[in-house]
């Protein structure tokens, strides 16, 4: 299944719940090390801009594990 959102966080400490390497209320966080989603769509990302993957781990609502790569583009810098 594949989905996408544009999402804009307003909130730095928000934005830093979606991309820091833990595990809280949007389920287990790690990065996504040694790939770029960039690269692979042949994307040009515009100076100042970089990207961040992260995989994360949860539970759909019948309890079932699920894995999703979430990336994030723009003027954003690396947590966790």
């Amino acid at each position: 299944m594949f989905s996408s959102e544009l999402c804009i966080y307003t909130s730095e400490q928000y934005f830093k719940e979606h991309t820091t390497e833990q595990t809280g209320r949007f389920g287990k966080i790690e990065k996504i090390q040694g790939q770029s989603l960039a690269q692979e769509l042949g994307l040009a990302l515009p100076e100042g801009f970089s990207e961040l993957g992260v995989l994360r781990t949860d539970e759909d609502d019948d309890g079932n594990p699920y894995v999703s790569e979430q990336w994030y583009f723009g003027e954003i810098q690396h947590y966790g």
